[in-house]
């Protein structure tokens, strides 16, 4: 926008910012050649000074730059054209030397692409020498929308012309104006306006008006530019207007009129004779001759509207009646086709009535006889319908008997249930009477029965005898509970007063036994620091010999166990490795590319940019099936199109299970985009492993944090989530554990992590294992920290036994070799004690350990015995 404006200077300095501020942007030489072309612009804008010619240099080595691998989007012979004018440019005779054989390659590269007429010349000096071929050139470019390019194509135009006319021997040639035309002069003009050049378009204009004052086009056009070219045209106009409207008033006279008809009709009859179909001759005569012209005109207009007519269908009935033959041709197939696979199709046999009816279908067509047999089919269904109708009032008047006869039964049944139900009701009435003059009967029995009962109640007997067996109840009652609790009682005070007794022989004893240990703990005390201090100089040696062991096993450490395992089976199975798939997606390579399950790309197999390009291409494949994708020690990883082409594809890939990036010199923005699609963009991805990353200690603070953020996000762990997560070798250290402690303090979907070969010592073990055991719903069944720092203090044995399982099934693995432990803890008696079964919990140190671990029948030693197996 600031360049179509001519705000040159403001557009350099926004290009500048583009250049030093965005190394990575994907328009970068895009930004470069612009500044290139402006910056030669304003340097063509300066006096002669050294600033100009740092400005000159600094383009052409830009210039230079691009030349050495020209991208797409950049015209070539454009840029060597703007090549070529900014070597004339320069103020050193050596590289001014050079714009010649510049030139000459700028006519090749017309030639290739058939620009400015150089492919109809052959010499490249006649092409160089022609002004019309740079002018051509200038109105190319221009059209692309690139008018500063274009600038230099007429200025080259320019300088060839007044070369021409100072060469001439006449006066009046050697002024450029007569070398000019119009349309040429307001090509130059119009491209000068286009970068708000103004002055140097009003130049190119005035020089087109010393060709033709009189150019509509061109007056326009500097009226537009130059408000004093505007203010005299419009004093020319209106002169003009005034001597045009006297003289008209002047002619216009009625024998002048006269004498201009007589001429009109006499060249509209000259026409007419030479052309009788002349439309505007005719017009004109029946207009001004209306009296001799006007009737035979009509007549004429009559008569071929008739003869159009009747052409028309003369033509209906051949050329168009033989489309409309084929037309009904084809319609009449199509539903023949339809009948044959669908003959009792409702719609198919009503257009094929329709259709065959039509006068225009062949009359030995087969829709023909299939007409008459669904003619004939339809007047059996006639027939049909009239038998189908009988039978159906008959039928009818078969169930109406019927119901009159279920009816007359159901009335008979109804009156035969009303009169059982009146008897049944009369014989449960009597039944009623006889129960209720029953139940009088015991009433009066019970009634005499109580008063007997009564009377007897009150007398003085009953009364003595209701005291006596009152007593007797209360005298058992007491015997059975002093029976029960005696013995209680007499046991709870035994045992008070043994208590007592056992309490006061306790403590004698305990005093005793004081100071008998205090005396023992003397001689104890001198005995361990002898042995101590003779334990602490074998554990040196012991320590330096192993930590020699650590730091040889640490060196040989190049992959983690998995990746060790999945690079040595590649290695040996060639349908696992990476086969040039090729860009046609419909050749056999490709597609078994697609159908492959696993991918293995190694720079041993030499895995290049171009390999990367088309695994690209097969990753977005809808039809493709790959679950494994593993990129092993791979040159040239700071070749743009893993960036800007893998992340992409890995972004669209919906089959993609599990990436390996094993080794290699990967930068911090691939690994942090990795993360990313892993976490938010494509969260099938459930395994993710980035193992031995080149000078990964000079930015491993800034990797860590997006995987804790991965770790911590709910939707990733719900949707499935990530179940396998390595950093192995990555310069990891207790300070960069933050933010993965607290996604392990949250996450419930990861199985795995692997942290082995890296920093991390006894605080950053802690705080990652502390944070799972804060985790409830955890399914972390493998912990590796092997090829670390961790010692095992006192703090790390206490988190062990603090370890319960959240889940009865769960069997967790602590791989802990090749660390600086010296004392191997194995907590199987404090978890016996705690309840807790020892196959719940695995803490493998050295390699027995592992191989036990994956060999549950393998023979375990004494010191081995919490392995277990996982099953």
């Amino acid at each position: 926008i600031l360049e179509d404006y001519g705000a040159f200077q403001a557009s350099i300095d926004i290009y500048t910012r583009i250049l030093t501020s965005f190394p990575n942007f994907r328009g970068y030489f895009d930004a470069l050649y612009r500044s290139a072309i402006v910056g030669r612009h304003l340097a063509s804008l300066m006096p002669e000074s050294p600033a100009k010619d740092e400005s000159v240099n600094k383009c052409l080595d830009i210039i230079q730059f691009l030349l050495e691998a020209l991208p797409a989007s950049i015209s070539d012979y454009q840029i060597v054209l703007l090549y070529g004018r900014t070597l004339e440019m320069s103020t050193n005779p050596q590289v001014k030397f050079r714009a010649h054989s510049i030139y000459r390659s700028l006519f090749d590269l017309c030639q290739l692409h058939f620009v400015a007429g150089a492919n109809k010349v052959t010499d490249a000096s006649q092409w160089l020498e022609d002004p019309q071929s740079w002018f051509n050139l200038g109105k190319e470019i221009s059209a692309l929308g690139e008018p500063l390019v274009a600038k230099d194509a007429f200025q080259k135009y320019m300088e060839l012309k007044q070369k021409i006319a100072a060469s001439s021997y006449s006066y009046e040639m050697q002024d450029i104006a007569a070398h000019l035309d119009t349309q040429a002069c307001l090509t130059l003009a119009r491209n000068a306006a286009r970068y708000q050049n103004y002055e140097e378009a009003t130049q190119y204009a005035e020089l087109g008006l010393r060709v033709d004052r009189y150019d509509k086009e061109l007056r326009h056009y500097i009226s537009l530019w130059s408000k004093f070219h505007a203010a005299e045209m419009n004093t020319e106009v209106g002169a003009v207007r005034s001597i045009l409207s006297v003289w008209k008033g002047r002619c216009w006279t009625n024998g002048f009129r006269r004498k201009l008809k007589d001429k009109m009709i006499a060249d509209n009859e000259e026409r007419y004779r030479r052309n009788r179909l002349d439309w505007e001759a005719r017009e004109n005569l029946a207009y001004y001759a209306r009296d001799k012209y006007r009737a035979k005109f009509m007549f004429e207009e009559v008569c071929a509207v008739r003869l159009q007519r009747f052409v028309r269908e003369r033509k209906k009935q051949g050329v168009w009646m033989e489309v409309q033959r084929q037309h009904q041709f084809t319609l009449a197939s199509e539903v023949h086709r339809r009948y044959q696979r669908a003959p009792y199709n409702k719609t198919t046999r009503a257009d094929l009535l329709r259709i065959s009816s039509h006068r225009l279908v062949p009359a030995k067509h087969a829709i023909h006889t299939d007409r008459a047999l669904i003619l004939e089919q339809d007047k059996a269904m006639e027939l049909i319908e009239r038998c189908m109708h009988t039978y159906r009032i008959r039928r009818t008047l078969a169930m109406k008997i019927l119901e009159t006869k279920q009816r007359r039964a159901q009335r008979i049944f109804v009156a035969a249930r009303t009169i059982q139900c009146a008897a049944r009701r009369m014989l449960a009435v009597a039944a009623i009477e006889a129960r209720y003059r029953q139940l009088e009967r015991y009433a009066v029995a019970a009634r005499v029965i109580q008063h007997w009962i009564r009377k007897y109640n009150s007398s003085m007997k009953a009364a003595v005898l209701k005291v006596r067996d009152r007593q007797r109840y209360r005298k058992k009652k007491a015997v059975e509970l002093l029976r029960t609790r005696l013995p209680m009682i007499i046991k709870s005070f035994l045992t008070i007063r043994r208590k007592r007794l056992d309490t006061i022989n306790a403590r004698k004893l305990e005093e005793e036994e004081r100071e008998k240990n205090i005396a023992i703990q003397k001689k104890q005390d001198r005995a361990s620091k002898m042995i101590q201090n003779f334990q602490k100089f074998k554990q040196r040696k012991f320590l330096s010999k192993l930590s020699k062991e650590a730091l040889q096993k640490r060196k040989q450490a190049n992959l983690s166990i998995a990746s060790t395992e999945l690079v040595t089976h590649a290695l040996i199975d060639k349908n696992m490795q990476y086969q040039i798939p090729g860009i046609n997606q419909q050749s056999k390579p490709f597609v078994k590319a697609t159908q492959q399950k696993v991918i293995f790309c190694s720079g041993l197999h030499k895995f290049s940019p171009a390999d990367c390009l088309m695994l690209s291409m097969v990753l977005r494949s809808p039809a493709c099936n790959v679950k494994t994708l593993v990129l092993h020690d791979i040159a040239e990883v700071k070749n743009p199109c893993y960036e800007f082409d893998l992340l992409a594809a890995l972004r669209k890939c919906v089959s993609l299970r599990a990436v390996y990036i094993l080794g290699g010199d990967w930068e911090l923005s691939f690994l942090q985009s990795l993360v990313q699609i892993v976490h938010i963009e494509n969260p099938r991805i459930v395994c993710l492993s980035i193992e031995q990353i080149r000078h990964a200690g000079t930015f491993v603070d800034a990797m860590t944090p997006p995987v804790g953020r991965m770790l911590m996000d709910y939707f990733n762990y719900s949707i499935p989530g990530l179940c396998e997560l390595c950093l192995h070798g990555c310069c990891i250290g207790d300070s960069n554990l933050e933010l993965i402690a607290n996604g392990i303090a949250v996450n419930s979907s990861i199985t795995n992590l692997t942290l082995s070969l890296n920093l991390i010592e006894d605080a950053g073990f802690i705080r990652i294992f502390k944070a799972f055991l804060g985790n409830k719903r955890s399914k972390i069944e493998k912990l590796d920290f092997s090829y670390n720092l961790i010692q095992g203090t006192r703090d790390v044995k206490n988190l062990f036994l603090e370890y319960q399982p959240h889940s009865p099934k769960l069997f967790l693995v602590v791989n802990l070799m090749y660390n600086r432990i010296y004392d191997f803890y194995h907590p199987v008696n404090d978890l016996a004690q705690r309840g807790l079964q020892a196959s719940t919990l695995s803490l493998v140190y050295t390699s027995e350990d592992l191989i036990a671990l994956a060999h549950p029948n393998h023979h375990l030693s004494s010191r081995d015995t919490t392995i277990g197996n996982p099953s």
